[in-house]
């Protein structure tokens, strides 16, 4: 019982960080159907079965559809923002897997001065030595101001899947720009202990 109920502290503790509501960003929506606005630009998201599509509107050159495949995967959230303050938008994809590891994943596309749009790639948790192996999924992405976050509970070596104890993560990137495409490097990270049912850094 004890157990149970410190895994729903945990649970609530990281919904009050991320700051919006877990029920819904993290709804199953085997249909998910959406357009983003920025400006005259508008960015179609849909999930048609085991493919996403991702249309742009309005861009000067460019309006190619792009298609992925997301087999194991759902689309969980959207977010539209301007990630590397040049004045043009960026579109996110948050994904989640569908095993008991939830692990998170990104598909997103940055505009090249409103002309086109091309991939962006995130740096994966894997490169980060001193996470990594505390790092066991349940990831919730989101945009912070400007400011593309990753949060997600913190497992130590004997806590089995149900009940993370090592506290909560959140690792602020920022967008750069990289030989083959612009990229998501982790700028900072913080961790949260879970103290008398309270967050504390």
């Amino acid at each position: 019982m004890f157990k149970l109920v410190k895994f729903l502290v945990i649970v609530c503790c990281f919904v009050a960080i991320s700051g919006l509501n877990l029920a819904v960003s993290f709804a199953q929506n085997p249909n998910f159907n959406q357009v983003l606005y920025w400006d005259n630009y508008s960015f179609s998201i849909k999930e048609d079965g085991d493919k996403l599509i991702i249309k742009p509107k309005n861009l000067a050159i460019v309006n190619r559809k792009e298609v992925h495949d997301i087999v194991g995967y759902t689309v969980n959230d959207v977010q539209i923002a301007d990630l590397n303050d040049d004045g043009y938008p960026e579109v996110l994809v948050y994904l989640t897997n569908d095993g008991s590891g939830s692990y998170g994943n990104l598909i997103g596309y940055s505009s090249n001065n409103g002309k086109s749009m091309s991939q962006i790639a995130l740096s994966p948790i894997e490169d980060m030595k001193a996470l990594a192996k505390y790092y066991r999924g349940h990831d919730y992405m989101q945009v912070k101001g400007n400011v593309f976050t990753r949060t997600f509970p913190l497992y130590l070596e004997d806590d089995i899947n149900a009940n993370p104890t090592g506290g909560i993560c959140e690792i602020q990137y920022k967008l750069v720009d990289g030989e083959a495409c612009r990229i998501l490097k982790p700028v900072k990270y913080t961790i949260y202990n879970i103290v008398d049912e309270k967050v504390m850094k």
